[in-house]
């Protein structure tokens, strides 16, 4: 049987070159708009409804415990960011000249608030004065030296004060250096005794002691936790194992099945359960091109002039989720408690022909593989399948924003392929009063006579315009090598060396003068963490404001992409020329 298929086409066709009137698309009469509804078929029916109402049932886990990398599980405290409690060392060591100035100001101010113990305040200055023998581990700057001349014979050494105060406040010992009259210790004791409080409260490490958060792994020059709920009768962990420090997020999460964070004082928390009937709204952003034909638009935003190069995939998403999946996804409004882990156990859709319709999680059905995964964390561990995806979502307690000082300490690691060698460099450091100092403007303060490089042993007859023999050129006392050793088999490390300093005589090994390196032990680095292009590590000082609006200051650790190889100049068997004469 035969048949004929025919259909109708409109071909616009332009009467001259200038395509903006057509573009303006002017309206003439009601069969004009009529003809043009037809041709954008908007008087076709389809058998399909928009969503209008959506029910909703998820259950919400607080999250309960953390754990350090290395370290034990403890109870999380959610009103603190989760940044915090993974970035945060040390508040200093009291040993710090900075910190021990701004203890002993302290203890003055509360002798100065009795009026007879006010007279007490010069002679303890006088006693216990604030001196290079209190730390000052970083290098003394010009800067550091004015400070130091003018708090140090007007402010007592909180490090000083510390044995004579506690040894007051547990027994009433009177201080050793300074005579108390009999009249005034029980009100000195008194001070002793708050003093020692606040000093507790401002979290400072002992001597000999790691200032480094627990979380950072120093191998891999990153932080390394896990957090944990309990929800479905099971713990789900979620761990962050390669986290650079700044900003923390859900995508920073993977669902550990082999992790387990069993706490010394556990503390089993409600499970909350969510039924909430929601109205699905479409999901856009400002300037999104309009869905409909003749809905005005905003004129300040020109798609037709976004340049996208195939490699711009973020671009090309943001542009074909506007030009063509507009219409399609539709935001549903769920507000949830911070630090919480939630699973959608539910979703029904009514239409607006009535239809309930379930919605299955993406990936459940069959066939349906893993393709959409967006906001789906990663499931990790020895049950895990390959590619597979968790069903539960970690609503991070992280901060939105913060504000960021200046680097405190950096760090660049990079690869020297004309040395053979790859270099740890300090490029800044605090100094001893916590202030910047740039690294290689600190030479001259590492003693008298101390040259500016290390190494560059020469050899030669010493007669006026000889040649003289090298054994290696000098490199600056604060670049650091990192010599590759082989613990195991093929796993190959960067430990972190020195070249030796030759200086009247005696062979001195430069140290850092910064805590990222970790002058206090043998620093090993995994090889594949300095690759070609390098790193940039640094330490910043951060205050940010939580949610129920505290504010919280803290020193994080920063990892970058560098800036590529390096050169240091390093060359062995090296004759140089000596002067003409």
């Amino acid at each position: 049987m035969s048949s004929v298929t025919s259909w109708t086409r409109l071909e616009p066709g332009a009467r001259s070159d200038d395509l903006a009137p057509g573009l303006q698309a002017r309206i003439h009469d009601p069969l004009w708009m009529l003809a043009r509804q037809w041709q954008l078929g908007e008087f076709t029916g389809e058998d399909a409804g928009s969503p209008v109402s959506v029910r909703l049932r998820a259950e919400v886990a607080p999250v309960a415990r953390y754990r350090p990398h290395g370290g034990t599980a403890r109870p999380y405290d959610r009103n603190r960011p989760l940044e915090t409690a993974v970035e945060a060392g040390s508040s200093g060591r009291l040993t710090d000249l900075r910190i021990a100035a701004r203890a002993g100001q302290h203890f003055l101010r509360l002798l100065g608030g009795d009026p007879a113990l006010a007279a007490y305040r010069d002679r303890f200055a006088a006693a216990y004065p604030l001196n290079l023998d209190d730390g000052g581990d970083g290098p003394l700057d010009p800067q550091s030296r004015r400070w130091l001349s003018v708090l140090g014979p007007r402010t007592p050494s909180g490090a000083q004060l510390l044995p004579d105060l506690r040894a007051l406040a547990d027994n009433g010992t009177p201080p050793t250096r300074v005579t108390v009259a009999f009249a005034d210790q029980r009100a000195m004791r008194s001070r002793a005794r708050s003093w020692l409080t606040w000093l507790d409260s401002l979290g400072l490490t002992p001597d000999g002691t790691d200032t480094a958060p627990p979380a950072w792994d120093p191998s891999r020059m990153e932080y390394r936790f896990e957090v944990a709920a309990h929800s479905g009768g099971v713990d789900t962990v979620f761990s962050a194992p390669e986290y650079d420090g700044g900003r923390l997020d859900w995508y920073s999460f993977s669902v550990d099945t082999g992790a387990t964070l069993p706490a010394a004082d556990p503390i089993e928390e409600p499970v909350e359960e969510i039924v909430r009937t929601v109205l699905p709204a479409p999901a856009g952003y400002p300037g999104m091109p309009a869905a409909r034909w003749w809905e005005f638009e905003d004129a300040r935003v020109d798609y037709g002039r976004v340049e996208a190069e195939p490699t711009d995939l973020s671009r090309l998403l943001l542009m074909e989720y506007a030009t063509v999946y507009s219409n399609d996804w539709y935001l549903l409004p769920l507000t949830l408690p911070v630090a919480s882990v939630v699973r959608i156990g539910s979703l029904v859709v009514t239409d607006t022909f009535g239809f309930r319709t379930l919605i299955r999680p993406a990936g459940a059905l069959p066939g349906d593989g893993q393709d959409w995964s967006l906001f789906r964390h990663t499931v990790t561990g020895p049950r895990a399948a390959a590619g597979a995806r968790s069903d539960r979502f970690l609503v991070a307690p992280a901060i939105a924003d913060s504000l960021e000082a200046e680097p405190v300490e950096e760090v660049r690691l990079f690869r020297d392929e004309m040395a053979n060698v790859a270099w740890a460099v300090e490029t800044i450091v605090a100094g001893a009063t916590g202030r910047r100092v740039r690294r290689h403007e600190t030479t001259e303060l590492t003693g008298a006579g101390a040259p500016t490089g290390s190494g560059g042993s020469a050899v030669g007859p010493g007669a006026a315009g000889a040649d003289h023999y090298r054994l290696a050129t000098s490199v600056p006392e604060h670049w650091f090598p990192l010599l590759p050793v082989e613990p195991v088999r093929g796993a190959y490390l960067l430990r972190r060396g020195s070249v030796p300093r030759h200086d009247a005589g005696h062979t001195v090994d430069p140290r850092p003068r910064g805590e990222l390196l970790e002058p206090g032990r043998d620093l090993t680095i995994h090889s594949e963490e300095v690759p070609r292009e390098g790193l940039h590590v640094t330490r910043v000082h951060q205050r940010a404001r939580w949610s129920d609006g505290s504010t919280h200051t803290w020193i994080g650790r920063r990892k970058r992409p560098g800036r590529g190889e390096g050169s240091s100049g390093l060359v062995f068997d090296v004759v140089e020329q000596g002067p003409a004469g």
